[in-house]
């Protein structure tokens, strides 16, 4: 039976890759493992903060939708043409809206 001997600078080279290679798998693996069990621990807090983000969020998008109703709804109550064309009883008050309507639609 032959022994087969290999150059001791290669093989040293090949066995720190493996090495290094094995090593990064295994920290990787136990970083992975630290992070989902601190996750998994803290789920309920983290729940918690991101629905009360969230519920922020769309009482806040709730609140400039209605405060942006309200300035149009201002807006359109004090134009003085519009007062106008309502104390006169004297026009047809049909067509007026019809062609304010047309000047907003442009």
């Amino acid at each position: 039976m032959k022994l087969i001997v290999f150059n001791k600078n290669i093989d040293l080279k090949f066995l720190l890759i493996y090495l290094t290679i094995i090593l990064s798998i295994i920290i990787t693996l136990v970083f992975k493992k630290i992070f989902f069990t601190n996750l998994e621990s803290n789920w309920a807090t983290i729940e918690k903060e991101k629905n009360q983000e969230i519920s922020k969020n769309i009482l806040n998008d709730v609140y400039n939708f209605q405060k942006a109703i309200y300035e149009g709804a201002f807006t359109i109550a004090n134009d003085s043409l519009l007062k106008t064309i309502l104390t006169q009883s004297n026009i047809n008050k049909k067509k007026k809206f019809l062609a304010i309507y047309q000047e907003f639609q442009k």
